[in-house]
Order: structure tokens, then sequence, then C-alpha cells
């Protein structure tokens, strides 16, 4: 069983989506495919059809902020 590769939202710049999967991987994609409200951090997955949000985007936010908070306090 292969694992699970997501793609993270790195940034949109010009309306291109950059794209860093969990192996490394860069990718340029258009941000209209990858659906609205988009935010650096976003998580999605890649099938034959394109991208698809993950459902570990907002759990993901959360600890990181919670992290964030943790380390830095509240500014």
């Amino acid at each position: 069983m292969s694992e699970r590769v997501l793609w993270s939202l790195d940034r949109v710049e010009e309306g291109t989506a950059v794209l860093i999967s969990t192996d490394g991987e860069r990718m340029d994609f258009p941000a209209e495919r990858l659906g609205e409200n988009l935010r650096e951090g976003d998580m999605f997955l890649r099938s034959e059809e394109g991208f698809t949000r993950s459902e570990d985007t907002a759990p993901r936010r959360k600890r990181n902020a919670e992290r964030t908070k943790a380390l830095f306090g509240n500014k």
C-alpha cells in the first residue's frame, strides 16, 4: 500500500499556485482550478482529475496556530 502524498499550498503568484509535496517536489498549478478561498498552508491530494482539498487542512492549521502561540505567545 502506497503512502498518501499531500501537497501544501506554498503561495499564489499571478494566478499560479505553487504547491510543495510531502516528498519535496514542487509543482506550479492554475490557482483557479484549486477552488475558492485559498490560503497558504492548505493541503491537497492529487489524483488523475487534478487536486482536491484535503480534510487535513483545518486540523493542521489549528495545530500550527497552537504551536505558534505556545512558542511566541499572543503578539
